[in-house]
């Protein structure tokens, strides 16, 4: 878990203060960060499950994801790893609300996304490096966050403004980064007060 977040400190101390964090938002910021810590489930599901999303019949099959594992891994792993591998993407992806089922086939799903948890995300976003634009990447492409829908949601969000000009995009933000807007926006638990240090000498009586 450390690894998740070590490079995202910010992150980190605004998911410290946020106990009362309700499940499907949790489970959301959780796919999240494994999709910016792990290249493999990134692809995974932000190009693969996407595209069988689109599919006219939007299920997938083990075996297709040992297969795309394959062609994706590493050249080195031999045929157990990439088995394991496969388990995993599917393991996190059904955690993820991405993939339903248990059985071939499994139907690729697209979960719920509250306003928060979309919030997050872009305010995450913003300070970062990474492929594509804030309107169009593997994050939110893998929440089926896309085109005409994704556009809707960015207008109904209270702390970010939308605009869009044809094929220009505008985004303003209330807040300048991920913690202040967290700071204003979430019920955030302030980190425990350390007892003041002892000083001189304290006298002890037998």
């Amino acid at each position: 878990m450390r690894v998740r977040f070590d490079r995202f400190p910010s992150s980190l101390r605004v998911l410290a203060g946020w106990r009362t964090m309700p499940p499907e938002i949790r489970r959301v910021i959780c796919h999240f960060h494994l999709q910016l810590t792990d290249p493999l489930y990134r692809a995974f599901t932000g190009e693969f499950l996407p595209s069988r999303r689109e599919a006219l019949r939007p299920d997938i099959h083990r075996q297709t994801v040992i297969q795309w594992t394959s062609e994706h891994g590493p050249p080195r792993w031999a045929m157990k790893t990439q088995l394991q591998f496969a388990s995993r993407l599917l393991s996190c992806a059904g955690a993820a609300g991405l993939v339903s089922g248990n059985r071939d086939p499994r139907q690729v799903a697209t979960p719920r996304v509250p306003d928060q948890a979309l919030e997050y995300i872009l305010y995450t976003l913003r300070a970062l490096r990474f492929e594509g634009s804030l309107i169009s990447n593997p994050y939110l492409g893998s929440l089926g966050l896309v085109g005409g829908l994704l556009a809707d949601r960015l207008r109904a969000l209270g702390t970010i403004e939308f605009r869009q000009v044809g094929d220009v995009h505008e985004l303003d933000w209330r807040y300048q980064d991920l913690e202040t807007w967290a700071g204003a926006e979430l019920p955030l638990t302030p980190p425990p007060r350390l007892a003041p240090p002892i000083t001189g000498h304290a006298q002890v009586r037998a």
